[in-house]
């Protein structure tokens, strides 16, 4: 989630020795994907690599240095097995089993049986231990949307949709003439909350939740000044 923030410092820089310290920086972001593990970051992230190297307008130089940092990223995951949890999305059973298990709790069946939440916690969160006998009613989910509704109940999930619908339509941002740091923000932002609905952690994260919704902020701004 770092990544839209750096190329648009890197975009705006015209120092040599900040434009090197914001590709190193860069660098160590994409490698963090692939240490994290984590399947839906990496799905992001080839997302978003593809959107800032070939959809968005770029020098040749800088486009040229992209690529390479990539090459170098993918040298380094190929050489270390560890970085290769995401290797099991090309597995058809796994993703399989993987989307049936975020869509098994049916989110009109637990709106109509849970309509107000069940409280924090309640939707699979993770909770200090200490908290965990506090949970009145444990519902696991491994969907963003439907934990959302568990713990916030129907207006909480409603209010998330919003604010979905909202950053999807705002024109005022559309319509400027912005870095690609920017419209990269926006792409990778929306791209979570479409992944949301196949996994948990999208606004349970540290530091991840935080960043997403301030690059949020930032593509939404109505101003061409930030």
């Amino acid at each position: 989630m770092t990544i839209p923030f750096l190329l648009g410092a890197w975009n705006r820089e015209s120092r040599s020795w900040a434009r090197s310290l914001i590709c190193a920086g860069m660098a160590a972001a994409m490698l963090g994907v692939f240490l994290g593990a984590s399947r839906s970051h990496t799905v992001v992230f080839f997302a978003v690599v593809i959107v800032a190297v070939f959809a968005f307008k770029l020098k040749t130089l800088a486009r040229a240095g992209m690529i390479a940092m990539l090459l170098l990223i993918a040298w380094v995951v190929s050489n270390n097995e560890r970085l290769q949890r995401f290797a099991t999305l090309f597995d058809a059973d796994f993703v399989s089993a993987r989307i049936a298990a975020s869509i098994d709790l049916p989110m009109v069946e637990a709106a109509l049986e849970y309509p107000f939440g069940v409280g924090i916690g309640g939707g699979g969160t993770s909770i200090p231990y200490f908290l965990q006998d506090q949970i009145l009613e444990p519902v696991a989910a491994e969907n963003e949307y439907v934990r959302i509704m568990l713990e916030e109940g129907v207006l909480g999930l409603g209010l998330w949709i919003v604010f979905f619908l909202w950053l999807l339509t705002r024109q005022s941002a559309m319509r400027l003439k912005v870095g690609p740091g920017r419209k990269l923000a926006r792409f990778a932002t929306l791209s979570y909350f479409a992944f949301a609905s196949l996994g948990t952690g999208m606004l349970t994260s540290v530091p991840h939740s935080a960043l997403m919704l301030a690059a949020a902020g930032w593509a939404a701004e109505g101003s061409n000044d930030v």
